[in-house]
């Protein structure tokens, strides 16, 4: 697989997380439940930490990197076997662990959704594109 799919890969499925969460965002505050300070800032366009974005990025380019192996074994990559194989591996994964551990912390099913959709949609993208630039 090529480094510049995993590139391509990582900067679509980062730009799907900011649509994604900046669509959702009064939503996913309500459902997160931040502290009124937290939220006020988050709200008001206020400085915030670029750490966790810088952190996703990373972490996609890390998933970008992993899945791209793991189609290797798939012979030919595809589009749709990329999107196929990212819909396998959150389904295995990502939303069933997460599902587990939102439980547990007594986190909102809607939370859980959100995020799950999030990962969700990382996954296809990060497959598809990988799959279809070979």
């Amino acid at each position: 697989m090529s480094i510049l799919g995993v590139l391509a890969a990582t900067i679509a499925a980062w730009g799907f997380g900011a649509a994604y969460y900046g669509a959702l965002g009064t939503i996913w505050l309500d459902a997160i439940a931040f502290r009124p300070e937290e939220r006020a800032k988050i709200e008001t366009g206020g400085k915030m930490d670029p750490t966790p974005f810088i952190l996703a990025f990373v972490a996609e380019l890390l998933m970008a990197i992993v899945l791209s192996g793991l189609m290797l074994h798939f012979a030919p990559p595809s589009l749709v076997k990329g999107a196929m194989i990212g819909i396998t591996i959150w389904l295995g994964f990502v939303a069933a662990p997460m599902i587990v551990n939102n439980a547990y912390a007594m986190r909102s099913l809607r939370l859980t959704a959100i995020d799950a959709g999030h990962w969700l949609g990382v996954l296809i993208i990060l497959g598809a594109v990988i799959g279809g630039v070979g």
